[in-house]
């Protein structure tokens, strides 16, 4: 038996003997389908609130990836601009949670847009 085919046997193995995860998360998806369904304004929040946090985390990381490839990018300021701009959006979406959640699609709808653009 080749090696190749003793490591694919080996990572197989190792997969099936974690098989319970995907039924673990399959259940945890449902049990949130379900809790979306029954309170969709308790959901609605707590989807303002994750994209929020999300907007944060990533227009840092953005900024960071700018500012630390800028010898590498050619366009690096479009990657600053969009990490500004997501950082920026974040926290106006933090700041003002109701207000977050009336607006939560015309915020996400204008980064995806911008991005869209950005980019070609």
């Amino acid at each position: 038996m080749s090696s190749i085919t003793r490591n694919i046997f080996g990572t197989i193995n190792r997969t099936i003997n974690y098989w319970y995860i995907p039924l673990v998360v399959g259940i945890i998806f449902i049990a949130t389908g379900i809790y979306t369904f029954v309170s969709p304004l308790e959901s609605y929040a707590a989807l303002a609130i994750l994209f929020s946090i999300s907007f944060i985390i990533s227009g840092i990381s953005e900024i960071t990836f700018s500012l630390l490839n800028k010898k590498l990018l050619n366009n690096w300021g479009w990657f600053l601009a969009l990490g500004v701009l997501t950082l920026i959006v974040g926290v106006l979406l933090v700041i003002n949670p109701a207000i977050s959640q009336a607006t939560l699609l015309f915020y996400v709808g204008f980064l995806v847009l911008f991005r869209i653009v950005s980019f070609h």
